[in-house]
């Protein structure tokens, strides 16, 4: 019993020295306060996410789409794309190392329509990740090391927390990794449309443009009374024959009364 009493005590400390592990706590200032050490973060081990938009204007998309596709290098892929004759969206992974590059390439080749450049940091979450993976660890080898001289009891005791451990290593390795990969390649989503500016075309096509803009402004009009009239015709076929049949009845009853009137006016 004494000894069980001594696992426990073990593993519970082990708790404690976990639960104090991560130094890096935000303050309600925005500051930072001190638990059992510091983490500093500086410009190296800093860990910054970018994710890149731009539109791109180009009558033709389908060589444009295989223009870009090319300049990737063999480590880089394409994450999605959908691209038709009118618009389409594009979007990459790019190594970071060379995401300038790579922007500034496009920004000089196409007619760029816009563009726009996001940053996340994720220093901090990613340091206290670290840090507790390190105490997990170290609580890990002391379980293992205390396992060999422990009871039935007591191992089973250490099996359940070795578990827990193991779950929590491999969740936050995992997070850790995924964050790795969003660093190392960022993401460049490219909208291309193929409509040309106004201002680009000279009187002729201006004309055609307008000329046929209007022919379709003409036949989206008369599309639109034409449904009209489709969605008012129940209505018609039941309100017209009634409204006949009210004047038919008042012009029948009309007669009537002046038929009847004449024959008085005889006597």
């Amino acid at each position: 019993m004494k000894k069980l009493a001594v696992v426990m005590g073990l593993l519970l400390l082990s708790l404690l020295m976990v639960g104090c592990s991560e130094a890096y706590v935000p303050s309600e200032d925005g500051g930072t306060t001190e638990e059992s050490s510091v983490i500093i973060l500086t410009s190296s081990t800093r860990k910054v996410i970018y994710t890149v938009e731009m539109g791109i204007r180009s009558k033709h998309l389908l060589p444009v789409y295989d223009e870009i596709v090319d300049l990737l290098n063999p480590d880089e892929w394409i994450e999605s794309q959908q691209v038709g004759t009118r618009n389409g969206r594009l979007v990459l992974r790019i190594k970071t190392t060379r995401l300038q590059a790579f922007t500034t390439l496009l920004r000089d080749a196409y007619e760029v329509t816009y563009f726009n450049t996001t940053s996340v940091d994720v220093s901090l979450n990613y340091a206290n990740n670290q840090t507790r993976i390190e105490g997990l660890e170290a609580e890990q080898d002391r379980l293992i090391e205390l396992f060999q001289v422990a009871s039935i009891s007591e191992q089973i005791l250490i099996n359940q927390r070795l578990s827990v451990i193991e779950t929590e290593l491999r969740n936050l390795n995992n997070e850790n990794n995924q964050t790795d990969a969003y660093i190392e390649y960022s993401q460049v989503t490219i909208y291309m449309n193929s409509s040309a500016p106004y201002e680009s075309l000279n009187f002729g096509q201006k004309v055609q443009r307008a000329f046929f803009g209007g022919i379709d402004a003409f036949v989206t009009v008369v599309e639109t009374l034409i449904l009209a009239l489709l969605a008012l015709l129940p209505f018609a076929a039941v309100g017209v024959p009634s409204v006949f049949g009210i004047i038919y009845l008042n012009k029948r009853n009309y007669q009537k009364r002046i038929a009847k009137r004449n024959a008085q006016r005889t006597k």
